[in-house]
Protein backbone atom coordinates (compact mmCIF):
# COMPACT_ATOMS: atom_id res chain seq x y z
CA UNK A 1 0.00 0.00 0.00
CA UNK A 2 0.95 3.69 -0.62
CA UNK A 3 -0.57 7.17 -0.74
CA UNK A 4 -0.28 9.29 -3.04
CA UNK A 5 -0.80 13.11 -2.52
CA UNK A 6 -0.76 15.58 -5.58
CA UNK A 7 2.61 14.18 -7.81
CA UNK A 8 3.95 12.32 -4.26
CA UNK A 9 3.76 8.81 -3.34
CA UNK A 10 4.52 8.03 -0.06
CA UNK A 11 5.65 3.88 0.57
CA UNK A 12 4.59 2.63 3.85
CA UNK A 13 8.33 2.60 5.12
CA UNK A 14 7.94 6.57 4.05
CA UNK A 15 5.25 7.06 5.97
CA UNK A 16 6.42 4.92 8.97
CA UNK A 17 10.16 6.89 8.75
CA UNK A 18 7.35 10.07 9.20
CA UNK A 19 5.77 8.88 11.95
CA UNK A 20 8.86 7.80 13.70
CA UNK A 21 10.51 11.56 13.18
CA UNK A 22 7.29 13.01 14.57
CA UNK A 23 6.96 10.99 17.69
CA UNK A 24 10.49 11.70 17.99
CA UNK A 25 10.18 15.25 17.92
CA UNK A 26 7.14 15.09 20.28
CA UNK A 27 8.78 12.99 22.56
CA UNK A 28 11.78 15.50 22.98
CA UNK A 29 9.32 18.71 23.07
CA UNK A 30 7.10 16.86 26.14
CA UNK A 31 10.61 15.91 27.62
CA UNK A 32 12.37 19.56 27.28
CA UNK A 33 8.67 21.01 28.60
CA UNK A 34 8.82 18.33 31.31
CA UNK A 35 12.64 19.55 32.43
CA UNK A 36 11.52 23.35 32.24
CA UNK A 37 8.57 22.63 34.57
CA UNK A 38 10.44 20.24 36.76
CA UNK A 39 13.26 23.46 36.96
CA UNK A 40 11.00 26.02 37.82
CA UNK A 41 9.36 23.81 40.37
CA UNK A 42 12.20 22.54 42.14
CA UNK A 43 14.02 25.97 42.29
CA UNK A 44 10.74 27.23 43.96
CA UNK A 45 10.75 24.24 46.13
CA UNK A 46 14.43 24.52 46.69
CA UNK A 47 13.94 28.52 47.29
CA UNK A 48 11.12 28.22 49.26
CA UNK A 49 13.67 25.93 51.85
CA UNK A 50 16.04 27.89 52.42
CA UNK A 51 13.67 31.35 52.18
CA UNK A 52 12.00 30.08 55.36
CA UNK A 53 14.87 28.62 57.21
CA UNK A 54 15.51 30.98 60.38
CA UNK A 55 18.44 32.93 60.38
CA UNK A 56 19.38 32.07 64.37
CA UNK A 57 19.83 35.93 64.50
CA UNK A 58 21.18 35.64 68.25
CA UNK A 59 24.90 35.05 67.75
CA UNK A 60 26.19 37.64 65.06
CA UNK A 61 29.13 35.16 65.02
CA UNK A 62 26.43 32.21 63.68
CA UNK A 63 23.10 34.09 62.28
CA UNK A 64 22.61 32.64 58.86
CA UNK A 65 24.79 29.37 59.17
CA UNK A 66 21.43 26.94 59.31
CA UNK A 67 20.51 28.76 55.93
CA UNK A 68 23.87 28.67 54.21
CA UNK A 69 23.99 24.99 55.47
CA UNK A 70 21.69 23.97 52.33
CA UNK A 71 23.72 22.47 49.75
CA UNK A 72 22.25 21.48 45.93
CA UNK A 73 23.17 18.36 44.32
CA UNK A 74 22.27 16.28 41.41
CA UNK A 75 22.72 12.12 41.76
CA UNK A 76 22.59 11.94 44.96
CA UNK A 77 22.52 13.85 48.42
CA UNK A 78 25.33 16.26 49.71
CA UNK A 79 27.67 14.65 52.43
CA UNK A 80 29.22 17.96 52.90
CA UNK A 81 28.77 19.75 56.18
CA UNK A 82 29.24 23.83 56.49
CA UNK A 83 29.06 26.58 58.70
CA UNK A 84 29.16 29.55 55.57
CA UNK A 85 27.17 32.41 57.31
CA UNK A 86 24.37 33.29 54.46
CA UNK A 87 21.76 35.99 56.18
CA UNK A 88 19.15 37.15 53.58
CA UNK A 89 19.87 33.73 51.84
CA UNK A 90 17.15 33.52 48.91
CA UNK A 91 15.99 31.64 45.96
CA UNK A 92 18.14 33.20 43.38
CA UNK A 93 21.44 32.02 45.38
CA UNK A 94 20.44 28.59 43.68
CA UNK A 95 19.00 29.53 40.56
CA UNK A 96 22.02 28.87 38.44
CA UNK A 97 22.85 25.59 40.72
CA UNK A 98 19.68 24.83 39.15
CA UNK A 99 20.19 25.34 35.12
CA UNK A 100 18.87 23.74 32.21
CA UNK A 101 22.26 22.54 31.34
CA UNK A 102 22.31 20.76 34.75
CA UNK A 103 18.67 19.79 35.14
CA UNK A 104 17.39 16.63 33.41
CA UNK A 105 14.24 14.60 34.21
CA UNK A 106 16.66 11.34 34.50
CA UNK A 107 18.42 12.72 37.43
CA UNK A 108 17.37 13.38 40.81
CA UNK A 109 18.19 16.81 42.37
CA UNK A 110 18.88 17.08 46.19
CA UNK A 111 18.83 19.99 48.53
CA UNK A 112 20.63 18.49 51.65
CA UNK A 113 21.68 19.85 54.82
CA UNK A 114 24.01 18.63 57.44
CA UNK A 115 23.57 21.11 60.13
CA UNK A 116 23.70 19.85 63.62
CA UNK A 117 20.83 21.04 64.11
CA UNK A 118 18.86 21.06 61.27
CA UNK A 119 16.56 17.97 62.83
CA UNK A 120 15.68 20.10 65.74
CA UNK A 121 13.97 22.94 64.28
CA UNK A 122 12.64 20.78 61.14
CA UNK A 123 11.42 18.32 63.99
CA UNK A 124 11.79 19.86 67.17
CA UNK A 125 13.19 19.08 70.10
CA UNK A 126 13.88 21.97 71.88
CA UNK A 127 12.79 21.77 75.66
CA UNK A 128 8.97 21.78 75.72
CA UNK A 129 9.09 24.73 78.32
CA UNK A 130 11.08 27.45 78.70
CA UNK A 131 12.51 28.84 81.85
CA UNK A 132 15.32 31.67 80.96
CA UNK A 133 15.66 31.01 76.84
CA UNK A 134 18.09 31.81 74.56
CA UNK A 135 21.38 34.39 75.30
CA UNK A 136 20.89 37.01 72.62
CA UNK A 137 24.64 38.39 71.78
CA UNK A 138 23.12 41.50 70.23
CA UNK A 139 20.80 42.68 72.68
CA UNK A 140 22.54 41.24 76.30
CA UNK A 141 19.39 39.85 76.92
CA UNK A 142 17.58 36.53 77.03
CA UNK A 143 14.78 35.45 74.82
CA UNK A 144 12.57 32.92 74.45
CA UNK A 145 13.21 31.50 70.34
CA UNK A 146 11.25 28.11 71.18
CA UNK A 147 7.27 27.41 71.76
CA UNK A 148 6.13 23.65 72.82
CA UNK A 149 9.61 22.44 71.62
CA UNK A 150 9.22 24.46 67.99
CA UNK A 151 11.50 27.23 67.06
CA UNK A 152 8.90 29.64 66.37
CA UNK A 153 10.80 31.18 63.31
CA UNK A 154 9.81 27.84 61.55
CA UNK A 155 7.31 26.03 64.03
CA UNK A 156 6.34 23.72 61.16
CA UNK A 157 9.53 23.20 59.73
CA UNK A 158 10.76 24.10 56.64
CA UNK A 159 10.88 20.97 54.48
CA UNK A 160 7.83 19.02 55.41
CA UNK A 161 6.05 22.75 55.20
CA UNK A 162 7.00 23.00 51.67
CA UNK A 163 6.49 19.36 50.87
CA UNK A 164 2.85 19.56 51.59
CA UNK A 165 2.54 22.38 48.97
CA UNK A 166 4.41 20.31 46.31
CA UNK A 167 1.69 19.55 43.93
CA UNK A 168 0.68 23.44 43.75
CA UNK A 169 4.68 24.39 43.41
CA UNK A 170 4.70 22.22 40.31
CA UNK A 171 1.07 23.53 39.08
CA UNK A 172 2.19 27.28 39.63
CA UNK A 173 5.52 26.37 37.67
CA UNK A 174 3.72 24.76 34.85
CA UNK A 175 1.41 27.25 34.27
CA UNK A 176 4.20 29.59 33.95
CA UNK A 177 6.60 27.99 31.72
CA UNK A 178 3.74 26.24 29.48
Amino acid sequence: MSLTAGSRTVSPGGISKALTDILVRFDRNNKESADKVMKEATLNMFGAVIEETPEGDFDPKHAGTLKGSWIVTRGRPSGVRTKRQMRGRTRDSIRSLISTKMFSHNVSMFLTSNSDYVRVVEYGGYPKVVSRGTFNKTTGRYEKRSAKGFSKQAPKGMVRRNTKRFKRIVTIAANKVL
